[in-house]
Parts: structure tokens; C-alpha cells; sequence
């Protein structure tokens, strides 16, 4: 691995967007690799509790998604979130084993991210709505899931069975944020 690939690693998604790709040939180069694109952070990128489609979001208000769009000069007519999620998934190749994806609740992004990432070990939801449908795709593209945090997760009885039956191979599950969890879930989960 070079020098440069091993340090733009370290860098934020931000600054692997907007700011290397910028500077020269050979960091713009660099910034292409997969193992940039490894621990993705999409926190920023929230939608409303309700799971309104992606495009009715204000997405201006992200600085991220803004400056993305400034920095490139895309019509702000024609930008999804949805397509730039994809952009990034693309990006990682494959390579990515840590994500923290508040963004998940988008079901036409599900599908595209968990295919780009079979080496997924570790991901970070930001809520448990939707949670049954996303451990069913996890289950399906990314076997190697070990570790599963979820914040202002409201656990019962069918988020328990679904953390069970589509996460065999679960080590570690976090609960974050005013995390409850029902006498039920908490015995399901313990056999």
C-alpha cells in the first residue's frame, strides 16, 4: 500500500470528496483507492423518523451533500442523496468493514450498499426503524457481520427474533441512546 493511500484512510469522507481529489493527479489517484473507502461515515446524512423518500428531504441543509455539490458543480435539480450514497458504496469496492449509516431507512439504497459491501463487520444504525428488513439483506450480501450497534434502539419481541435469526454470528450488539429493551426481547436473545 503507499504512503498516501495508507494516510487518506485516515481522512473523512469529506475530506476524501472534496479536498484530496482536488489538490493534484497523484492524490486524486490515491483517493480512488479501495482501501480509502473502508470505514464510511454517513451520520450527517439522516432522514426524517417516518422514512420519507430520500429526494423530498432537504438535503441543503447537510454541509457534506452541499459543499459535494458545490465542489462538482452538479444541477441542484438533478442531485439525489439516494445516488450519492450509491457514488460512495461504489467507491469502497467491496473493501468496506465499518460503516455507521444513519442513511439505512432508504429502502432503494439497502440493496446497492450491502452488495458493495459483502466484507461488512461492523455497522452503526442510527435507529431500529426498519431494522427487520435491513438484517434481511445484511443476511443475504454480508456474512461477515460481527458487530451491530443501534442507537435509540426500541428492541422488543420481533427486533429480537430478527437480530437472532438474520445475525447468526453476532459477537458484539451495542444499544446506545435510550436503548430499551423488552423482558421478552432480553430472553429471546439470551438463548
Amino acid at each position: 500500500m503507499d504512503c498516501l493511500t495508507y494516510i487518506f484512510g485516515e481522512l473523512g469522507m469529506e475530506s476524501l470528496l472534496s479536498d484530496v481529489p482536488l489538490v493534484c493527479k497523484s492524490w486524486y489517484r490515491a483517493s480512488l483507492d479501495p482501501s480509502c473507502w473502508e470505514c464510511l461515515i454517513f451520520q450527517e446524512i439522516e432522514t426524517s423518523y417516518f422514512g420519507f423518500p430520500v429526494e423530498t428531504e432537504n438535503w441543503r441543509s447537510v454541509p457534506l451533500l452541499q459543499r459535494f455539490v458545490d465542489e462538482y458543480q452538479i444541477d441542484e435539480s438533478r442531485f439525489s442523496v439516494t445516488a450519492f450514497i450509491k457514488f460512495v458504496a461504489n467507491r469502497s469496492r467491496g473493501h468496506a468493514f465499518c460503516t455507521h449509516a444513519t442513511f439505512m431507512c432508504f429502502r432503494n439504497s439497502l440493496e446497492i450498499c450491502f452488495r458493495c459491501w459483502k466484507h461488512l463487520e461492523f455497522l452503526i444504525l442510527g435507529s431500529t426503524h426498519r431494522l427487520e428488513e435491513i438484517l434481511s439483506r445484511i443476511s443475504i450480501h454480508c456474512k461477515d457481520l460481527c458487530a451491530l450497534h443501534l442507537g435509540n434502539a426500541n428492541i422488543g419481541k420481533d427486533e429480537a427474533t430478527a437480530i437472532v435469526s438474520f445475525l447468526p454470528k453476532i459477537k458484539s450488539l451495542f444499544l446506545r441512546r435510550k436503548a430499551e429493551i423488552g423482558r421478552d426481547a432480553h430472553a429471546l436473545m439470551a438463548l
